[in-house]
């Protein structure tokens, strides 16, 4: 019994203790899915949104795109496979929607994944 009581006390101080982030996507989470569809169009415009900002917010901050998003440590340091994946990805989207705004993103992680390759490269041989 005091263990069980114990695990609930570690739980609900947990809880407490999340960033207003968690506490924001635990909300929105349990208020359930949106009653209409927005769109692949809006959804395609969210996604590259979100991974621009994966790429600015990038703990490594050059150029490469984070690996990925905690809600209580933020977003971590670039990664080589995850730059390289969305490159191609923001390629196709510039060239089927003409997002010139892209560009400046392409280069930068262009910058950061040849770099990769490079050292990569020079120190395996």
């Amino acid at each position: 019994m005091l263990g069980g009581l114990r695990q609930s006390a570690k739980s609900a101080l947990g809880w407490v203790m999340l960033p207003r982030a968690a506490h924001a996507a635990r909300r929105r989470d349990r208020a359930g899915l949106p009653s209409g569809d927005p769109g692949s169009a809006r959804v395609l415009d969210v996604v590259v949104d979100w991974l621009c900002v994966a790429q600015d917010r990038s703990r490594t901050a050059d150029g490469g795109v984070a690996r990925d998003y905690s809600l209580v440590r933020g977003w971590s340091s670039s990664y080589p496979e995850t730059t390289g994946y969305i490159i191609p990805t923001l390629l196709e989207v510039a060239r089927r929607s003409g997002l010139v705004v892209l560009a400046p993103k392409l280069y930068g992680a262009r910058r950061n994944f040849g770099a990769l390759v490079r050292q990569n490269y020079v120190s395996c041989s």
